[in-house]
């Protein structure tokens, strides 16, 4: 064996590695919606009902993107899907009408939710595409709302 094949063979095997210790476990996350995260406990009040209705919002935002992930999508399930999706978007912005910081937390994340819910009805729809970053950016509502929770109960 020559040394550009062991060193091929070497190369492929931490490549083999980085994938199946790095790689798999984060695509394995995408799909989870935050479930796989450590989420903290909400405070006491209006601030804990804003979290509360916010975080079920982006439950029930996840789910229902984890459903309609893969093609073909009946159209008028995701039309009844996405008006459940904005109903809880909805009431969760009424219950996070406090100008307290975990409330603009929790709206930074509803916010986020409700462009990421236009971007992929478009694409149900065959009118756009899916939105490329949708785990990232799933992932920024989860850490808003994480930060809400905190300050939700005092915590800086």
């Amino acid at each position: 064996m020559t040394l550009n094949k062991v060193i091929n063979v070497a190369l492929l095997a931490l490549v083999i590695w980085f994938g199946y210790t790095q790689l798999l476990p984060w695509f394995r996350s995408l799909g989870d919606g935050g479930a796989g995260r450590r989420s903290f406990g909400a405070g006491q009040g209006e601030e804990a009902k804003c979290v509360e209705a916010a975080r079920d919002a982006a439950a029930v935002f996840s789910a229902e993107m984890r459903r309609f992930s893969r093609p073909p999508i009946d159209r008028e399930a995701w039309d009844r899907t996405y008006l459940r999706i904005e109903n809880r978007i909805a009431r969760a912005d009424d219950l996070c009408s406090c100008s307290r910081p975990a409330c603009a937390n929790a709206r930074s994340a509803l916010a986020t939710l409700r462009d990421l819910g236009g971007d992929f009805s478009s694409a149900a729809r065959g009118s756009g595409s899916p939105p490329i970053h949708a785990a990232s950016s799933l992932s920024r509502v989860y850490d808003n709302l994480d930060a809400a929770a905190q300050l939700s109960r005092g915590d800086e």
